[in-house]
């Protein structure tokens, strides 16, 4: 970001806390709302993707504070629930813990689950609100993971993956409230947009993931005629579709994509901030990044690139030996450690060692029994020698 860029985001923030101040000063009853109501103004300003712009990152960057050390009964057996000791939480724990948790209720059985657990004062059944929800998210996982290989067999089936340039899958399979989850995958792993339809009642309920800025509500608005209802935005919707319309809604697709989506709009990139040598990654280093942060819709965490980065090894980890964990060498002689999701399939041996890769990634910060370390989140890599 440009200096211009940076003091126009400081004087905004500083504007909006002065303003908040002056509120607090004139109404003292207001500094207790805060704190009682800003655990779940961040949690749902993180999970509902909201830009974490303006006055939303201001919110955001004073409630995570609040969250970590938040009150509420039904939260804390919830940290207590994932293993959470005086952890600092972070945007990402909300998104890719709590979040999910939260919403497995919804989902699987009854939101209001999830709703008695953040209004609960009683220990007891906070504990068991907690575990259930827990449970319910460890389901949903299996879930989406069936259902994603499923999904991906009819895709392969429906699509032709080098022509479509909107991919629309139509499984006869019974919806499990999983579909954007699948359909997320689907986009990633085909760098396209991706529509996943799966029945409820007789009818096709779908969502919709598009891919870098191709505007997914617009093909929609397009195939309106074959569709009873939908909603949504830029890159993402959910719609239902009649069993009788598939066929017509996919040909109609097809015509808008070919005229509205093109090579350069399908190509995968990587929009690189900086390069940065492994060596220069340090606690401080973190700190100073965390500045800029809450990050998320419409202020990305920075995206960084090592060239020939040393590690002393690469090992396979997760219960399906999907993701990498890295243990980098650093000149100090002082070793940082990255993990890279979902990367598995990048090497044949569960573990290689003492070698050299180019690599993408983030900085992020790692909370371990109190202590916060940086770490590397390993957005691709490619592997040089290793023994």
């Amino acid at each position: 970001k440009s200096a211009l860029n940076i003091s126009t985001i400081t004087d905004s923030r500083a504007l909006i806390l002065m303003y908040l101040k002056c509120v607090e000063a004139r109404l003292p009853a207001v500094k207790a709302l805060w704190q009682r109501s800003l655990d779940i103004l961040t949690i749902g300003t993180v999970a509902d993707m909201v830009p974490l712009q303006g006055e939303n990152r201001t919110f955001t960057q004073m409630g995570l504070k609040f969250v970590g050390k938040s009150k509420r009964i039904g939260l804390i057996s919830l940290f207590n629930a994932l293993g959470w000791k005086n952890k600092l939480i972070t945007e990402r724990d909300i998104s890719f813990s709590i979040a999910p948790i939260l919403n497995s209720s919804g989902r699987l059985r009854s939101a209001e689950l999830a709703i008695e657990l953040l209004l609960t004062n009683q220990h007891k059944r906070a504990e068991e609100l907690a575990r259930q929800l827990y449970e319910l998210n460890t389901e949903r996982k299996k879930l989406g993971e069936d259902c994603y290989n499923s999904v991906k067999g009819y895709l392969l089936e429906q699509n032709d993956i080098n022509k479509d340039r909107i991919l629309l899958v139509a499984a006869p399979m019974k919806n499990q409230g999983v579909t954007g989850i699948v359909a997320t995958r689907l986009m990633l792993d085909y760098c396209k947009p991706v529509i996943v339809l799966l029945e409820d009642q007789g009818k096709f309920l779908g969502s919709a993931r598009s891919f870098k800025n191709i505007n997914i509500i617009e093909a929609l608005n397009y195939c309106a005629e074959y569709l009873e209802k939908f909603g949504g935005h830029i890159g993402a919707a959910g719609m239902t579709v009649p069993l009788e319309n598939t066929e017509l809604f996919r040909k109609k697709l097809r015509e808008y994509a070919d005229v509205n989506v093109s090579e350069d709009d399908l190509r995968p990139e990587w929009l690189i901030d900086a390069e940065l040598p492994v060596s220069e990654i340090n606690e401080q280093f973190l700190q100073d990044l965390l500045k800029f942060a809450p990050f998320g819709i419409e202020n990305p965490a920075p995206v960084f690139t090592a060239t020939g980065a040393y590690f002393s090894e690469i090992r396979k980890v997760g219960d399906g030996k999907n993701h990498l964990r890295f243990k980098f060498k650093r000149s100090n002689g002082k070793s940082i450690f990255g993990i890279g999701f979902n990367l598995g399939d990048i090497m044949a041996p569960d573990v290689i060692r003492d070698g050299s890769c180019d690599v993408l990634f983030h900085v992020e910060p790692n909370d371990y029994n109190g202590v916060r370390s940086a770490q590397l989140v390993v957005l691709d890599c490619i592997i040089r020698g290793f023994k």
